[in-house]
């Protein structure tokens, strides 16, 4: 399920950063909601407290060029305090999300003392998830006296960036400007965003790009109303524990189907005009559909259960997505991937970490025993065959609430193909969900 923009976009400006200058947010993030600060400076930037800087610093010598982030645990207060070496021109553009699980990938690229209108040619390499969002920051300094960088153009990078923000703080040598964007849901395949421009031409020019997962579904309700317009959504609305749920609101671009189990209790008092794929409410103790459901084309199911007797059964972890975040997040592994990428899609990118489920089954509602076979792809086999031994060697930190047990089931052998040298292993695993 895509992520949620929370609010609107902050811009903050200023070049008395030395001591520390203070970004008010307007209010202190929820616990799980994620936070990203995209700055840009002549100088180094100090990372703020609570937040993760997975790009490090990008070419201090011309400009400090920076996307920190962070979940919240929900103690942070409202505002960040941004530091930098120094009194220098720097901008600052804040953005909040709900529905972001985790870190995915980050990737910067940089065109120096070089003035163009167009950011350099940029690739993130595959991505971990087709709901991941991604989260780009052209970064631009030394932006001359004239006409400042206005009216960005994020189709030279292929379509489906939106921009989100932008902004400017002095000029000359030492201005510094900034436009940001999303796509939000981006597909597995690698994007490449890039930005144009109008008005004065920058000497330095900084692609950052950083792509997160998003949660699968929603979280357990107690109950609620959606009661406002939700006139985007064209997938499946799912909730999955409700006692009692009440859509007054209209949802026209409902495509997906609608299914929420178990609802203890469930009014439809608003207009589904769109509602193509069904409409399956479990455990309901009372139902009133007192709105509108013209195109519904699917089935209509109300399954009748004693109230009280039982719950949706738990959704199952994703077991590529679990191993594709060992590996990416794995300090051991990081090291010896380097800047190759991990994914269930191939990419071009050597070396490359391929992930994929080939076998296996729940043997009970709450544990599944999926087969996941890696694949390392490397320019040549020693590389190929130290990358897998390595995992294997990684693999007891994999363990966790929802990881029980592993046990390697092949390999590492060696499975060149063609000019590609590849080492395999398969790796099952028992994984037990805990929603």
């Amino acid at each position: 399920m895509p992520a949620t923009q929370v609010g609107a976009t902050l811009a903050f400006g200023f070049a008395d950063g030395n001591g520390g200058h203070s970004c008010d947010l307007g209010s202190a993030p929820s616990a799980g909601q994620l936070d990203v600060l995209m700055v840009n400076s002549d100088t180094v930037v100090t990372t703020p407290a609570g937040f993760q800087n997975p790009l490090g610093t990008a070419g201090v010598n011309n400009q400090g060029s920076y996307i920190f982030y962070r979940f919240a645990s929900g103690s942070e207060g409202s505002t960040v305090t941004v530091t930098t070496s120094g009194n220098f021109n720097t901008n600052v553009i804040h953005s909040r999300w709900s529905g972001a699980q985790a870190f995915d990938v980050a990737t910067v690229t940089r065109a120096d003392a070089v003035s163009d209108v167009i950011t350099p040619a940029h690739s993130t390499g595959t991505l971990a998830t087709s709901d991941d969002l991604v989260l780009v920051y052209a970064a631009l300094s030394s932006i001359g006296a004239g006409s400042t960088p206005n009216t960005p153009n994020w189709t030279a990078g292929g379509s489906g960036f939106t921009a989100i923000g932008a902004n400017t703080q002095g000029s000359g040598a030492g201005g510094v400007a900034g436009f940001a964007a999303k796509k939000n849901p981006a597909g597995t395949a690698a994007e490449t965003p890039r930005v144009s421009w109008a008005g004065n031409g920058a000497f330095n020019r900084y692609t950052l790009t950083v792509a997160f997962t998003t949660a699968s579904g929603s979280g357990p309700a107690d109950g609620g109303t959606l009661a406002g317009s939700l006139a985007g959504l064209t997938g499946a609305l799912v909730v999955s524990k409700s006692p009692g749920l009440l859509l007054a609101g209209q949802l026209p671009g409902l495509a997906g189907g609608l299914t929420l189990g178990p609802a203890g209790g469930l009014s439809v008092a608003g207009s589904l005009p769109g509602l193509l794929g069904g409409l399956q409410v479990r455990t309901a103790g009372s139902v009133a559909l007192a709105g509108s459901l013209a195109a519904l084309v699917g089935p209509l199911t109300i399954t009748g259960q004693p109230e009280g007797s039982g719950l949706m059964d738990p959704l199952l972890p994703d077991a590529e997505l679990i191993m594709i975040r060992f590996i990416r997040q794995h300090a051991g592994l990081k090291a010896v991937v380097g800047s190759g990428k991990v994914g269930v899609a191939l990419g071009t990118a050597r070396p490359f970490v391929q992930v994929n489920r080939v076998a296996g089954q729940p043997t009970q509602r709450w544990e599944d025993r999926p087969r996941v076979q890696v694949s390392v792809w490397a320019a040549t086999d020693d590389q190929a065959s130290l990358i897998a031994r390595s995992i294997v060697a990684a693999l007891q930190s994999i363990l966790s609430e929802q990881v029980r047990s592993w046990e390697g089931v092949l390999g590492p052998f060696s499975l060149p193909d063609e000019d590609n040298h590849r080492y395999v292993l398969d790796v099952e695993l028992t994984t037990y969900a805990t929603g």
